[in-house]
């Protein structure tokens, strides 16, 4: 049986934007409605349809949301500060408590997000060897092994050294969506191209490796807390990292010599 890990932020975004209807009230004064019954069907179906195409039940199926509150803006309080004023699609909150209170196993917490909570869940079914593929479109989640499905692409198989190997890039390159500074002249092309010769086996090499780049191609002034900050604020916390009922986080530490 597997394991059905779904970003249900997006599953559920698509559907309700999908099902708004513009309306024209009165001449020159437009609005736009859903209807939650409608909507509410599509989503089930179209979870129902991801149930059959890779053979998962209901009870092994997780829905995961995000919440407004994240561990990342205690960290940084400028945290997708570049998305503020962005909205929902109508009806978009409504329809998700509905599914929270009615659904088992949907899910959110107040200082994690829903890519957070899919690392948790991810990490810990390998750890007991069960079957489990991710859905999203979220590229982040490139750092989190396993079977990937990307909606309506391929699937992908991302093995724990390219999962490893997909977050160091990340932490050169930073994400400008969620207002993650990472190294200045830093892109996708520049940060595979460093990480390739990298063992990721070898996190402590892997972090003095980061702080060069930081330091000799990035010239930032603090070269350490610049990756730092990169580093936590991109990874997704796994099997262990996170405390659901104090909802402590265990954030990222820099390896040393005896951690590593």
């Amino acid at each position: 049986m597997t394991h059905l890990i779904l970003d249900a932020d997006i599953v559920l975004f698509q559907t309700m934007a999908a099902m708004e209807v513009d309306v024209e009230l009165q001449p020159d004064v437009w609005t736009r409605y859903v209807r939650i019954d409608d909507a509410r069907q599509e989503y089930y179906e179209r979870v129902a349809e991801l149930q059959r195409k890779f053979d998962a039940t209901d009870e092994h199926t997780y829905h995961c949301f995000t919440t407004g509150s994240f561990f990342r803006k205690d960290i940084f309080p400028d945290y997708k500060a570049n998305r503020r004023g962005s909205k929902k699609p109508i009806g978009f909150g409504a329809l998700k408590s509905e599914i929270l209170f009615n659904v088992p196993n949907s899910m959110q917490h107040d200082k994690v997000e829903a890519d957070d909570l899919i690392g948790i869940i991810a990490t810990t079914l390998r750890s007991e060897l069960k079957d489990y593929v991710i859905a999203s479109r979220d590229k982040d989640l490139r750092q989190i092994s396993g079977r990937h499905y990307w909606f309506d692409q391929d699937e992908e198989h991302i093995t724990l050294e390219q999962a490893e190997r997909n977050w160091w890039q990340q932490v050169l390159i930073g994400d400008r969506t969620d207002n993650i500074e990472g190294c200045p002249g830093i892109g996708k092309v520049r940060a595979e191209r460093e990480v390739a010769t990298w063992d990721v086996s070898r996190p402590l090499e892997c972090w003095e490796k980061t702080l060069h780049v930081y330091a000799t191609k990035g010239k930032v002034e603090q070269p350490y807390e610049s990756a730092l900050l990169a580093a936590r604020l991109t990874r997704l916390l796994r099997t262990g990292e996170y405390d659901f009922e104090t909802k402590a986080c265990k954030i990222w530490n820099p390896p040393t010599v005896l951690s590593a």
